[in-house]
């Protein structure tokens, strides 16, 4: 916002108010500086920490099936994804296990940093940062501005089922190479509802999609670049 006058205010002096000290003025600078703490409203935006598992699906109407039995509901339809991911011209965001990801579903999209896994035993632990657009052409041009570069694109049809009371939610999705549920949530909660489903600990999947990709396109030199369907082939749409 520019102050009365139409001048700017000078470098480092956000949101300074003309009644307030110059001690507390340093104070609020530095408050602004913090990484975590939004200097328009002062107060932190940690990462949230995402806990979850995948599991294969064999038979996708059969577990729509069974979660409807279970008492678990559609909370968002199925609809399909298209996801670019980002890394620098060296590859080391990917080396390092981070993610940097748009992520377009109808006229929202989704921009997302994941930090590396946290070491854990069965599940996955991954810290991440995300906000919302409606604009991704910008957003694509942001992030191609800064250096970033689209290494991998990725599609899949994804239903979301919540179920009242849960400490978790359940997400089903159709990809190019076969379809998984993924459990989201308390880890207590991930582990009792993969035994309500059928699963045990050996079925737990905690690779990500593009771990699973690369996983099964080794050693097939006609493997494709990407995790997209065909323009023809996409899966029909299922029951809701």
């Amino acid at each position: 916002m520019l102050p009365r006058g139409g001048a700017r205010l000078p470098a480092g002096s956000v949101g300074l108010r003309a009644d307030v000290p110059p001690t507390q003025h340093r104070e609020q600078r530095n408050e602004a500086s913090s990484p975590n703490i939004n200097p328009y409203t002062n107060y932190p935006s940690p990462p949230m920490t995402e806990t979850e598992i995948k599991l294969p699906v064999a038979n996708v109407a059969a577990m729509r099936r069974l979660l409807r039995r279970l008492g678990w509901r559609v909370s968002v339809r199925r609809h399909l994804e298209h996801n670019l991911v980002f890394d620098r011209p060296d590859g080391s965001l990917l080396a390092a296990g981070s993610l940097l990801r748009l992520r377009s579903a109808g006229k929202l999209c989704l921009l997302t940093v994941k930090r590396p896994m946290r070491p854990s035993a069965l599940h996955k632990v991954r810290e991440e940062f995300e906000i919302e657009t409606t604009d991704t052409a910008s957003a694509t041009a942001i992030l191609g501005a800064l250096d970033y570069q689209i290494a991998w694109r990725y599609e899949k049809y994804r239903t979301q089922f919540t179920r009242q009371g849960a400490k978790g939610k359940i997400l089903l999705d159709e990809t190019p190479i076969g379809n998984y549920l993924e459990l989201e949530g308390d880890p207590g909660w991930i582990d009792a509802t993969a035994i309500q489903l059928g699963f045990g600990v050996d079925d737990y999947i905690t690779a990500s999609y593009r771990g699973l990709f690369v996983e099964q396109a080794r050693g097939n030199k006609k493997a494709p670049r990407d995790m997209v369907f065909p323009a023809r082939k996409r899966p029909p749409k299922s029951i809701q």
